[in-house]
């Protein structure tokens, strides 16, 4: 089975679907359980999601290390 690797912006993109669905981004921080204040934050990119916020998205967050050219 191949797995698709989402970009950082596609990531952003579903959170935001997913606050919209449920109204707001307060509402999505309380459903993954984490401030409101942290959604807004991973929203404006300064800071990273949380597997609390990846685990509804069906998504966990891997970072890979290549050899530089």
């Amino acid at each position: 089975m191949v797995r698709h690797a989402f970009t950082e912006a596609e990531v952003l993109k579903r959170i935001r679907v997913e606050c919209n669905k449920l109204g707001s981004q307060k509402a999505y921080a309380e459903f993954c359980g984490v401030g409101h204040s942290y959604i807004r934050r991973v929203l404006c990119g300064d800071r990273s999601p949380t597997p609390a916020i990846l685990k509804p998205l069906g998504l966990k967050r891997i970072v890979t290390y290549v050899r530089a050219a």
